[in-house]
């Protein structure tokens, strides 16, 4: 962003929601970790100059007053349009927003779709109106306010298209929900719909001529090769900081039963298994830990589980364990617990890429090949 404002272009910055949190309702045991995180995200947006904010489902995971508050603090400009009071049917968040860039009057409003009480952080006193109802609406007003009407959906994008194919006069669609990296926008009609991907591992960047509906669309990975801004590396590094300290364990853990399908350890595997465990010893499997420790994330709960062994089965590892005997990614990660095996125990001997996926999926592990990677960590028979 600072690039492209040093090249004298105005860009407008935005995002259509299930910014905050990875799921709705959270867990009990990390919706801590994930109030910290929010506030970090809420805090960096702020530094980045986010023009509008659509509200989507995954947000409301702690409730409207925690977003309210983060409006009033940080001043976030949320938009939604169908989000509303149940008692005076007052939209919660403005319904629009109106920028105005090189005397071109751009209108922005949000859309989310219909959820349970459950899903809006069990808050009694909001409704959702429907988005396709709202959508007409909006554009029927805004078109009159706005040279260019932007919608940010959360709905996914087949509800994107039908509302493009629907409802005439939206101009472009930022779309989120289904997580999808368009490189090439869909066009609908007279609209354009666009995303990219999710975790702000993607940005996109669009140039549009409103005269004559051309577009550029472009796409750039959120990698190495893009240099750091030193404030926002600061808030991830007191973030991780805040996580050691919210995670710090007084005294010893519980102890575990050690009942049949709990985890027992690489040391006991290697009783029968010297070679196999020589052979892990030299694999990244063996260090997976330590990376964790290295970047200070060794008690971010979002990563110790594809890091260690069992996270907080019976058996397996558990923030706070002295012993550093189920860390790493061990031999039961892949083969499952190991007490009931007795030479032909209840084990996987062969593996599935299943396994593998579930923590090298697609958007931890994106560039992970299993062909290519799959020798690296397998044992010697």
């Amino acid at each position: 962003m600072e690039q492209v404002k040093k090249d004298g272009t105005i860009p407008l910055i935005l995002d259509s929601g299930n910014l905050f949190f990875s799921q709705n309702p959270i867990p009990a045991d990390i919706k801590p970790q994930m109030a910290l995180k929010a506030d970090v995200i809420a805090e960096a947006y702020k530094k980045i100059g986010i023009d509008a904010l659509n509200i989507g489902e995954l947000d409301l995971a702690l409730g409207i007053n925690y977003l309210l508050g983060k409006k009033k603090g940080i001043d976030l400009p949320f938009v939604s349009s169908n989000i509303i009071y149940a008692d005076n049917e007052k939209t919660v968040f403005p319904p629009f927003i109106i920028r105005e860039i090189k005397g071109l009057k751009i209108a922005i409003f949000g859309l989310i779709p219909v959820v349970s009480s459950a899903g809006t952080g069990d808050a009694k006193d909001i409704r959702i109106l429907p988005p396709a109802e709202t959508a007409r609406k909006m554009v029927e007003r805004l078109r009159k306010k706005a040279d260019i009407v932007i919608l940010l959906s959360n709905l996914g994008q087949g509800e994107d298209e039908k509302l493009a194919r629907e409802i005439p006069g939206i101009d472009i669609i930022v779309g989120g929900r289904n997580r999808a990296l368009l490189q090439t926008p869909v066009r609908v009609g007279d609209t354009l719909i666009l995303q990219a991907q999710a975790q702000g591992k993607q940005i996109g960047r669009l140039d549009f001529n409103l005269t004559d509906r051309t577009f550029v669309n472009t796409i750039t990975p959120m990698d190495d090769k893009v240099s750091k801004n030193e404030e926002i590396e600061g808030m991830l590094k007191r973030y991780k900081d805040a996580l050691v300290a919210l995670h710090s364990v007084k005294g010893k853990p519980a102890p575990q039963a050690v009942s049949p399908g709990a985890y027992i350890g690489e040391a006991a595997c290697a009783r029968c298994h010297q070679r196999q465990r020589d052979f892990w010893k030299g694999s990244r499997h063996a260090r997976a830990y330590e990376t964790l420790v290295k970047r200070n994330s060794h008690t971010d709960l979002e990563c110790v589980g594809c890091h260690t062994t069992g996270f907080n089965l019976q058996g397996g590892f558990r923030l706070g364990m002295e012993t550093p005997d189920i860390r790493n990614v061990q031999c039961e990660a892949c083969h499952g617990p190991g007490r009931e095996h007795k030479g032909r125990g209840d084990i996987r001997r062969v593996m599935e890429i299943s396994v593998c996926r579930g923590c090298h999926d697609t958007a931890k592990d994106p560039g992970f090949n299993i062909a290519s990677s799959i020798n690296k960590v397998r044992c010697p028979k």
